[in-house]
């Protein structure tokens, strides 16, 4: 009975053992997988610092080449604003969305910019715009929205 009462509290401290180990180890891994989260969701923020939202852009006008589409349509539409040769933009979008009804309004379409002194250059010229036609549209917008462009 002795022995067997000895190999039960033996086996029940290896037990505790085990446990106190798993939760130090738990608790280690949650504050990883905190600290890792912060961390992502800076690099999101980061990400996101170079984008400008385009409001009102009729559908399919942009094309199969969007980024080239809207760099022109910023230097056309913009015209007295400054870009450097170097303006680029890297990626170009519309929000994906399940079918539009006819006569809902157009999704957003996402820009990135390259370099972040062109997204404010053009960020200030649609602000000293009031209204910006295109094609029987306006890319419209009120303080709120930056004049039809807007921070993502």
């Amino acid at each position: 009975m002795r022995d067997r009462t000895k190999d039960v509290d033996r086996s029940l401290g290896e037990a505790e053992d085990s446990s106190n180990a798993t939760v130090a180890s738990t608790r280690t891994l949650q504050q990883q997988v905190k600290t890792l989260l912060a961390r992502v969701e800076d690099a999101e923020n980061r990400n996101r610092r170079n984008n400008v939202r385009i409001l009102g852009l009729p559908e399919r006008v942009e094309g199969s080449t969007p980024e080239i589409f809207v760099e022109q349509l910023i230097r056309k539409l913009l015209a007295p604003i400054e870009l450097s040769s170097s303006f680029v933009v890297e990626r170009a979008h519309r929000i994906p969305t399940r079918p539009l009804p006819l006569g809902a309004a157009p999704r957003p379409f996402i820009l990135k910019l390259l370099n972040h002194r062109h997204r404010d250059a053009v960020l200030a010229a649609t602000r000293r715009k009031k209204d910006i036609p295109f094609k029987n549209a306006k890319l419209y917008g009120d303080a709120s929205v930056n004049w039809g462009l807007n921070m993502q």
